[in-house]
């Protein structure tokens, strides 16, 4: 038998097939590349494309943060109010009843001087 030369196609299949395999941590390398690289396009399209369609959520929670800081700052200032009221509350008690206190000193000093009145005029007709 004799041995056959190969043929130009044979050659050529068998260096594409070797060829192949030499490619394939190439290929890898590329199909890695392309992977991340559309992994990088996705997320730099969500981190784009998430504050337009997540606007009204987080106008939403702004707008609700801001409430609850106005909230408790009202707070505070009804507290101290309150506390505010309550010592105008004891001031107006404690001068009503030295108001009255002094009502009543003075009701007893104008009988007093109304007794002194009656008698220095009694005391004047009777010595005439």
């Amino acid at each position: 038998m004799s041995e056959r030369k190969p043929d130009r196609i044979t050659r050529t299949l068998s260096g594409a097939s070797f060829a192949l395999t030499i490619d394939t941590s190439r290929q890898r390398k590329r199909f890695l590349m392309l992977f991340a690289l559309c992994v990088l396009l996705m997320g730099a399209g969500g981190f784009f494309l998430m504050p337009s369609s997540a606007a009204p959520a987080l106008q939403l929670h702004e707008a609700l943060a801001a409430q609850k800081a106005e909230n408790a700052k009202l707070q505070v200032e009804l507290s101290e109010l309150k506390m505010s009221l309550g010592h105008e509350r004891a001031t107006r008690e404690s001068l009503e009843r030295e108001v009255a206190s002094q009502a009543e000193a003075l009701k007893q000093a104008n009988k007093n001087l109304s007794f002194y009145r009656s008698h220095a005029a009694t005391g004047a007709q009777g010595g005439q």
